[in-house]
């Protein structure tokens, strides 16, 4: 059952973040070539971890508050109104029901992928289990987020995100 309610969590926190990740727009037809992702080995990162870390900030102070306000300041302007509070409430109750409370956020690292950099957190949720015949018991549950980061055009850009499970 637990892992019935993590595929649905999973489905819908994936259909926001591919809204989030959507974010492409058609150049114009006078423009000169297609816009390409840089190649990121070799470069320094200092824009891309804080864009992550900035990201990141604001998904836990949302997560943890159930305020949508609060991640929707962290997010990257193109994504604004793609994600909706609606979307964030149902993904933050579902969590929640299916995982407990945020409790930590811990950064793991970095993996370089050429085009894009993930930074990975790992997020400890909490949930307390009541059992009459036992002292409550706390079950926990740590999985991993990822920001994934590219660059266009000279720009660090949020280029997808979510959990893996």
């Amino acid at each position: 059952m637990l892992k019935n309610h993590l595929s649905r969590m999973t489905l819908l926190f994936v259909v926001c973040m591919t809204a989030l990740a959507g974010c492409v727009t058609k150049p114009p037809a006078d423009a000169p070539s297609l816009r390409r992702p840089e190649n990121l080995s070799g470069q320094n990162m200092a824009g891309a971890e804080k864009l992550a870390d900035d990201y990141m900030a604001g998904f836990i102070a949302g997560v943890k508050a159930k305020d949508f306000a609060l991640f929707e300041q962290a997010m990257p302007d193109e994504a604004k109104g793609k994600v909706t509070a609606e979307m964030f409430d149902t993904m933050c109750s579902e969590l929640r029901e299916n995982l407990g409370t945020l409790t930590a956020a811990e950064y793991l690292g970095e993996l370089d992928q050429t085009l894009v950099r993930d930074y990975l957190w790992k997020l400890t949720f909490e949930k307390t289990l009541e059992n009459p015949e036992k002292q409550p018991d706390v079950l926990r549950r740590e999985v991993v987020y990822m920001v994934r980061i590219g660059k266009i055009d000279g720009t660090f850009h949020i280029a997808g995100s979510g959990f893996r499970f």
